[in-house]
């Protein structure tokens, strides 16, 4: 494979971040041990064998020396007494945990937070920082417990990264070395560099909370990760582009615990969409690719794995993770029909039963 240079933004993301890790490297690491918050030159490397979760991802920060603190994240042992009178750490100084960042701070001169399997680079305030960190540590476990087993995945050999951006202008320029035009996302997977991009500030219209998001893109992530470098970066292709975007949106409900879903609005558009006759015939929605996979089509994608993966039929269950641990291995599942076990007509008119029965025939307001 010809070597494929990093886009300049994301070389001055790695140069900044370079500078500001050369800033405490001489604050006493033990010979040999790399830096709790190195940021590697691409993805993160690939574990072919080995527990599928690891206690902590490379490189180690217990066995740099440092103090896991608020049950969560790590701090450089000479920072620990600083944290636990209320500072923090940005780039070369100690401040106050409260004090916001001056608004010019670009993401990777922020706040570093450093978990068990996450490094997260952020210039939101510290204390959604700690939200968003805590979160993504979670979803992590969250997807090995539910899928480990049965998609046949392996966390990889380093800490995965997010950078969370605290403007949608900050975003964008990420998001431009990706598509060509300006589209309304909340985050985004970067297959180049491995690394989750996520924006605090909501886009203006059909913006789902960052919690789902993140859980989204993470869950991509995660995935691709577990591929050895040769297949990384590859969606699944047609018929089964569905079936890549499907376990990531279901996933955006792992860890709900109430009786909304972090992403009800996509059940909420769905309905409408629905009344009005606008869904698309799930042959049609199995024949899409990438480039033609709008966000209606996720919409009900949503509400399709949420009938797929139910537990009244954990046959069908285990079929559907089954593809998904076929594809992930670069083999063929066989056939669509095989998978949900009927004719795709057959299931449309199960599927689309289950819903009208859930919500009822009033028109949505």
């Amino acid at each position: 494979m010809p070597f494929k240079p990093l886009p300049a933004r994301r070389l001055l993301v790695h140069g900044c971040w370079l500078l500001a890790l050369a800033a405490t490297a001489c604050r006493g690491l033990p010979p040999g041990v790399p830096h709790p918050e190195h940021l590697p030159l691409g993805p993160a490397a690939w574990r072919a064998e080995g527990e599928r979760l690891p206690a902590r991802a490379a490189p180690d920060p217990l066995l740099a020396g440092w103090t896991r603190v608020d049950d969560l994240h790590y701090v450089a042992p000479e920072d620990a007494d600083a944290y636990a009178q209320g500072l923090v750490r940005v780039g070369a100084d100690l401040v106050p945990r409260a004090q916001p960042l001056p608004t010019e701070t670009p993401v990777e001169g922020g706040h570093v937070l450093r978990t068990d399997h996450v490094l997260l680079r952020t210039n939101v305030s510290y204390e959604l920082a700690l939200d968003v960190a805590r979160e993504a540590e979670l979803h992590v476990q969250r997807v090995f417990e539910a899928w480990g087993e049965a998609l046949d995945i392996r966390f990889p050999a380093d800490a995965v990264v997010v950078l969370l951006m605290a403007t949608r202008e900050e975003f964008a320029m990420h998001l431009a070395h990706r598509v060509a035009e300006p589209v309304g996302w909340g985050a985004f997977y970067d297959a180049t560099t491995g690394i989750v991009n996520v924006c605090a500030e909501p886009a203006p219209r059909g913006a789902l909370p960052w919690t789902a998001d993140l859980r989204h893109e993470m869950t991509h992530q995660l995935l691709d990760l577990s591929r050895p470098p040769r297949r990384r970066g590859q969606a699944f292709g047609a018929p089964w582009f569905w079936l890549w975007e499907g376990i990531a949106v279901h996933a955006e409900q792992l860890g709900d615990t109430g009786p909304r879903p972090t992403n009800v609005a996509r059940y909420g558009r769905f309905r409408r969409r629905l009344y009005m006759g606008q869904w698309a015939p799930l042959r049609d929605l199995v024949a899409r690719e990438a480039r033609d996979f709008e966000g209606r089509h996720y919409d009900q994608t949503a509400s399709w794995m949420s009938v797929l993966l139910t537990a009244d039929d954990p046959a069908r269950t285990a079929r559907v993770l089954q593809a998904v641990r076929d594809l992930l291995a670069g083999r063929s599942p066989g056939t669509v029909e095989a998978v949900v076990g009927r004719s795709l007509e057959a299931e449309e008119a199960a599927w689309l039963e289950t819903w009208r029965s859930r919500f009822g025939r009033r028109r949505p307001r």
